[in-house]
């Protein structure tokens, strides 16, 4: 008889669908951290005396290990992958965004992958030659590539937002997440070609097309904590592997990103 009396207390907390807290016309600003993955990708990279293609290149995120002092650390907090979002709801379940996402991309060194084109011997004697296939090794007197300061995707969402349970106070909440986001990307790269680091520095190379599925858990109707999934293409012609303007790579990138945020929710007008 108690268990069934616990049970009915427990039932009758719970309010599904309720409409007395409304997130119309507010505000929301997250922070969080990202785990991302890439499928296989072909780089084509261009210069004096080179134009050649790597197809079926490997490449991993680079979170920073865990450390107090650096991820909550203000001064640090752009160190490891991260992503923040800002948003406002036009109606109950409709918010548009802004968003940045840091991700990380470093190429496997020691892999080996098809080649295609052309290096004369004036860009190297080590390595020029025409190339049909070939297998050739990622090794660092040859190319080391990366995107670690970082792949930047800065993009819009437009969200839908549905709330899935909640207790009778609404002091808990649960949200359904969905989004799709449009962006540039603006990479920082850091390349060695031919065992000449290029000068690395952020510039706009594409832009690319994401969409993100997720769930908001709601504490006390101001704060959430966000978990989610995100996958997406980077359209990248345009990645400077060098100050000068005729060192060039071009590749596109599939990603699935996993991610966490901690975020407030706001209105800037009095109720």
């Amino acid at each position: 008889m108690k268990r069934l009396i616990l049970f009915l207390l427990i039932i009758n907390s719970i309010s599904v669908f309720s409409q007395n807290w409304t997130k119309n016309n507010n505000f929301y600003i997250s922070w969080g951290y990202n785990r991302s993955h890439f499928a296989l990708s072909n780089i084509h990279l261009t210069g004096p005396g080179y134009d050649f293609k790597l197809k079926g290149v490997h490449a991993a995120d680079r979170p920073s290990k865990f450390e107090p002092k650096v991820y909550f650390n203000p001064a640090l907090l752009s160190i490891p992958q991260f992503n923040f979002r800002m948003g406002y709801f036009i109606n109950e379940n409709w918010a548009i965004s802004l968003g940045y996402d840091h991700m990380k991309y470093v190429v496997e060194q020691d892999q080996k992958v098809p080649i295609y084109g052309t290096i004369d011997s004036s860009a190297t004697t080590d390595y020029n030659g025409i190339y049909n296939g070939e297998l050739i090794k990622l090794e660092q007197d040859f190319l080391k590539y990366e995107h670690t300061d970082g792949l930047n995707f800065a993009s819009i969402a437009l969200e839908y937002h549905d709330h899935i349970f909640q207790t009778s106070k609404q002091n808990f909440t649960i949200d359904f997440f969905g989004s799709i986001e449009v962006g540039g990307v603006i990479p920082k790269t850091w390349a060695r070609l031919f065992d000449k680091r290029g000068t690395d520095a952020y510039h706009l190379a594409g832009g690319g097309i994401a969409g993100s599925i997720g769930s908001r858990f709601y504490f006390f109707k101001h704060f959430y904590i966000h978990i989610g999934g995100k996958t997406g293409i980077l359209f990248m012609p345009n990645v400077a592997t060098n100050a000068l303007a005729e060192d060039k790579a071009s590749q596109n990138i599939n990603f699935y990103e996993g991610y966490f945020q901690f975020g407030g929710i706001f209105s800037l007008s009095k109720k």
